[in-house]
């Protein structure tokens, strides 16, 4: 009997089909979350689960829903809306015939604690919920360490898996510890004018024509070659360091006007693209941009969102290399998950600030292992018990409680 695994993700659900006797996945589908209409983070979705009962379970039937209708597409078994009733405890559910499944299910808490209440087996699946590890740092975090852990052999290594909750786990022989950053959707185009997720129409990269000189311009490259509609989480941040490398953004972020990027010898076309929206009304935004497009630009503020965003990640790195005891020296690897951290380029990052640059030759991009991880808990379920020992040795570490939050994040904010 196939079995199934999810990836509950802030934004993004990932399911995967597997195959127990072959030890195969057979296939995988990946939509946007459903919760995503009732808030874009998971701060958001905590306040309007708490908001009312009525909320809570709109917020537990859209994702459960979700799951049973991925189920149901990974069965090949596409459910088409006649056969839906609805539980004694309020869940809306469909019919699948009969049709079982065992699916796991990682996410962090605020994901999981959203669904404790579903009711599953009405759907023919039998749900096994991974704990997470602590301190908003979930099971999903769980999935991915143990991943890495299986593969570490004695290597100091920092799991960092980016998204609109980031999780950030340190590895070693002696001694584990955890903690996430709410980064927010800024990572994933969200609360970005432009911003999108990575699909067709994204760009997602941006650079020069060529080498910096007073002729060069901005060029970018569109997921799936089709006409630009916005800008993802990859493209922002190679526009970012693009825009540091010719100095039409400061250090501060602070985006310089046409006449300071002239001045200060930023090639003409790219200074050219800077325009201030101070006295219009009629647009659907106010002050500096940049255009890349007649339709696509990036602001100042969002500019400001992404260093928030960066600054929460690289505070939490440091937090944790800290309270192991250690220094970016001895890190032998950075394992770099999830979509976002599979498809920007390391140099991005680095210019960014979003990673110490002493670590630039020692990041591993590995993509979603936390549905990896997922997908091993339910091809051989003993390794559930060894994750759970995993569970036990790691320490968490809460980034809004620790002294050093405050003022790490402050300087963490320069690029």
């Amino acid at each position: 009997m196939y079995s199934a695994a999810f990836d509950l993700g802030t934004t993004t659900i990932v399911g995967y089909l597997c195959d127990p006797v072959s030890g195969r996945i057979v296939r995988s589908v990946s939509e946007p979350s459903a919760q995503i209409e009732c808030g874009l983070d998971v701060l958001s979705r905590a306040s309007y689960k708490s908001a009312s009962p009525e909320n809570a379970l709109r917020l537990s039937n859209l994702l459960g829903d979700q799951v049973v209708r991925m189920s149901s597409e990974l069965l090949n078994d596409p459910d088409d809306g006649s056969d839906r009733a609805e539980s004694d405890n309020g869940c809306s559910y469909y019919d699948r015939k009969d049709k079982d499944i065992r699916a796991v299910l990682v996410g962090n808490p605020v994901i999981m604690g959203s669904i404790a209440g579903y009711d599953f087996k009405i759907h023919g699946i039998d749900a096994i919920r991974i704990p997470g590890i602590g301190h908003y740092v979930g099971a999903d975090a769980l999935a991915a360490s143990f991943t890495a852990d299986s593969d570490r052999r004695g290597r100091n290594i920092i799991v960092v898996d980016i998204g609109t909750n980031t999780e950030i786990v340190f590895l070693n022989d002696h001694k584990k510890t955890a903690t996430s950053a709410a980064a927010g959707p800024a990572m994933e185009g969200g609360n970005l004018h432009c911003g999108m997720r990575g699909e067709d129409g994204a760009i997602e990269y941006v650079s020069l024509t060529g080498t910096v000189t007073t002729n060069c311009d901005l060029i970018y490259k569109v997921v799936g070659g089709v006409h630009a509609k916005g800008i993802c989480g990859s493209g922002y941040f190679s526009l970012l360091k693009t825009l540091l490398d010719v100095g039409a953004i400061n250090n501060d972020g602070y985006l310089l006007s046409k006449d300071e990027a002239l001045r200060a010898n930023v090639p003409g076309r790219i200074a050219s693209r800077i325009h201030e929206n101070n006295d219009s009304d009629s647009a659907d935004f106010k002050g500096r941009f940049l255009s890349l497009t007649d339709e696509i630009c990036v602001l100042q503020e969002d500019i400001r969102n992404l260093q928030l965003a960066i600054s929460g990640i690289r505070t939490g790195i440091e937090i944790v290399i800290r309270e192991s005891g250690l220094t970016n020296s001895v890190i032998d690897n950075v394992y770099l998950a999830g979509a976002f951290g599979n498809k920007i380029t390391i140099d991005s990052l680095i210019a960014c600030g979003l990673l110490p640059e002493e670590l630039n030759d020692k990041v591993i991009q590995v993509g979603n292992i936390a549905g990896l991880g997922a997908c091993s808990f339910t091809l051989d379920e003993s390794k559930i018990t060894d994750a759970i020992k995993l569970k036990n040795e790691i320490l968490t570490v809460s980034l809004a409680e620790h002294a050093d939050f405050g003022r790490l994040f402050l300087e963490n904010m320069h690029f």
